[in-house]
């Protein structure tokens, strides 16, 4: 499979919030809140960063889409990975393996020291992502879903404080 992948631009916007609609829809959520949490970090002056919005295309057809977001831990800057879609028809052919690595590979590239991910631990475990209570780092989220990918030695730890889109997401406000 040859795809690219880039950074998402302005233009595809329309096609990123399909992707989100049916990702989260073929999981069994309802329709709705993750393209307007997409739609509302892309807001957040200090969550957005537009480097780790990413998207993967198959000729001209966006397949997949990755954002990595703004928070902080303890006294210092991180990134929360959230959120990871695929179209369903291309789940479980390597797309989203490709955008875990790739906005990843752009995070230790730009000098990040640490990602936040609330998901499957058998799948972002291949990545290098432990439950991120055991490397110190408390927040909004409990148990092995919530993990932490170190960076550098130097991450941080501490309590996560994720944008308030992460609240309103959570409280059904979007």
């Amino acid at each position: 499979m040859s795809l690219l992948l880039r950074p998402e631009t302005p233009a595809d916007e329309e096609a990123v919030s399909a992707v989100v609609t049916a990702a989260f829809t073929a999981a069994g959520a309802e329709t709705g809140p993750e393209a307007a949490f997409v739609r509302e970090l892309r807001r957040d002056p200090g969550a957005h960063m537009a480097r780790y919005s990413l998207v993967a295309m198959d000729g001209v057809i966006v397949v997949g889409h990755v954002l990595a977001s703004r928070i902080r831990v303890g006294q210092g800057p991180a990134l929360a990975l959230a959120p990871l879609s695929v179209l369903p028809s291309r789940q479980r052919s390597g797309v989203g393996t490709q955008l875990v690595e790739r906005v990843l590979s752009e995070a230790a590239t730009a000098g990040e020291t640490l990602v936040l991910v609330l998901g499957d631990p058998a799948f972002y475990g291949r990545f290098g992502f432990e439950t991120a209570s055991e490397v110190g780092i408390m927040g909004p989220y409990r148990g092995p879903s919530f993990m932490a990918r170190r960076l550098a030695a130097d991450a941080p730890v501490g309590e996560a404080v994720y944008s308030p889109v992460f609240q309103r997401l959570e409280a059904g406000l979007l």
